[in-house]
């Protein structure tokens, strides 16, 4: 499986958190479990919301959350 993880341009403390994310999720692949494209992005958007809304206005902090993206492919 072909894995494309999009970001959108994070703060320090944000973006180190979803990369954590994703890290524990790369680890399951060499462990032979697989990615599940929407539960990672739902829980990407939730952290990634939780976080800008610190910072950012509410619309700001949800387009900023709408931004994560996965794409999959079967190979």
């Amino acid at each position: 499986m072909s894995v494309v993880v999009v970001l959108p341009p994070l703060d320090g403390e944000l973006g180190a958190e979803l990369v954590r994310l994703l890290a524990r999720r790369l680890s399951g692949l060499r462990a032979g479990r697989t990615i599940d494209p929407h539960e990672f992005v739902a829980r990407a958007r939730e952290i990634a919301l939780g976080q800008a809304q610190r910072v950012l206005p509410r619309d700001a902090a949800i387009e900023l959350a709408l931004q994560v993206v996965v794409y999959t492919a079967r190979t």
